[in-house]
Order: C-alpha cells, then sequence, then structure tokens
C-alpha cells in the first residue's frame, strides 16, 4: 500500500516471491481460523469511504492532521496523503437495518465532517483520485 510499482513485466524471480508470500499468509489464517482468533458471533460488516480536502477551487487542501484534531472522531482517520483522509463505520451485525443503520451513522459522520471542513476553509468530497492532482 502507497509503494509505487513503475514495471508492468515480471520476471520468475518475483512471481515465485510472491507465491512463497502468499503461501505464508495462506498458513497464517489457516492457523488463526484454526485457534478461533476470529468472532464468531456471525456475520458482521462495516465500511470505509475515502475523501478528499479540497479548497473552493477543488485544489488539494493538505490540511488533514489539523482536520482530524478538531474533528476528534476516531471513525475519521488519515490516509495516504496530507489531504486525504477516510471515513470509517462501526461494525455491526448484518442483520435487521443494518443496512439503514450504517447509511445513517455515514450521513452523520460526513455532515460532522463538512461543518469542520467549512470551519477551515475546505470541503471534502467522496471521491478516489482528484483529477486536478498532477
Amino acid at each position: 500500500m502507497g509503494q509505487e510499482i513503475n514495471q508492468t513485466q515480471f520476471d520468475d524471480q518475483v512471481f515465485s516471491e510472491y507465491r512463497c508470500r502468499l503461501s505464508r499468509e495462506i498458513a497464517l489464517l489457516e492457523e488463526q481460523l484454526s485457534h478461533g482468533i476470529f468472532s464468531a458471533i456471525g456475520e458482521i460488516g462495516g465500511y470505509e469511504l475515502e475523501s478528499w480536502l479540497v479548497d473552493h477551487n477543488y485544489f488539494p487542501s493538505p490540511i488533514n492532521q489539523a482536520f482530524l484534531t478538531r474533528l476528534n472522531n476516531p471513525l475519521v482517520v488519515h490516509e495516504l496523503s496530507r489531504f486525504n483522509v477516510e471515513l470509517n463505520g462501526a461494525p455491526m451485525p448484518l442483520k435487521g437495518n443494518a443496512l439503514s443503520a450504517m447509511a445513517f451513522e455515514l450521513d452523520q459522520n460526513w455532515q460532522e465532517c463538512q461543518e469542520v471542513a467549512h470551519q477551515m476553509d475546505s470541503v471534502l468530497m467522496m471521491i478516489g483520485i482528484l483529477p486536478t492532482v498532477r
């Protein structure tokens, strides 16, 4: 994550290393499953939404640390750049009105984030990659 990959062709050594690492990860997962490390309470869901802090000209606003400090919401965390933040949903059982509850929580968090961003002369955008980044 966050590492730039500049090549599009890979040799046998790279694929061998990939298979080795994947095998180790699968073995670790199997071990964790066999020891009951994961929750047994059923299906749990959540979400994450990547967003950008931008100024009123839609250019990146590199204020995420100050924004997060002012917001003080553990469900909103920094992302890779100084202008990205990530909104996360609290994990909840996937039954009943779970999707409506997630939508309500996201809307509340989004509105709170926008209020803080506006106080800092910025706005939050739901976008993966900002087209103005060069």
